[in-house]
């Protein structure tokens, strides 16, 4: 059902930023995590965070998703949550050094261009982003 349920999305926002739709079969060929995804995801839930695995997604998207809430300023009070911090979901690309992207991630990137998001390489940079980001 959540494979099912992850092709829907895939396939409406492929549609909704105006790219070509993504199929069931080439979805599964296209998603694949680096060798390090694990170790990180640990971290991350280290530390208190959820973390979704979205690396099956395929084009180009990051592999990680995780919820984080930061303090930034001059915002509506309505985007915080009750301690005053921003929540917002934070895409987390988790590569093997030399860090390069896909064809399909640079895509990815380039469309949404200005949206929050990390690249990482271990599971401490995670959370130095992280801890970074919230405080």
């Amino acid at each position: 059902r959540l494979g099912l349920h992850l092709l829907r999305v895939r396939l409406r926002a492929a549609h909704d930023m105006g790219g070509t739709p993504v199929t069931r079969r080439n979805l599964a060929a296209k998603g694949k995590s680096d060798s390090n995804q694990p170790a990180i995801a640990q971290a991350i839930e280290a530390i208190g965070y959820q973390v979704m695995d979205l690396s099956a997604a395929g084009g180009g998207v990051e592999d990680l998703l995780v919820p984080i809430a930061i303090r930034p300023s001059l915002l509506p009070a309505a985007w915080f949550d009750p301690w005053g911090r921003l929540r917002l979901w934070l895409p987390a690309e988790c590569k093997v050094p030399p860090i390069k992207y896909t064809k399909a991630q640079k895509a990815w990137r380039e469309k949404t261009q200005g949206w929050p998001r990390i690249t990482v390489t271990s599971g401490q940079e995670a959370v130095d982003l992280i801890r970074g980001m919230t405080g």
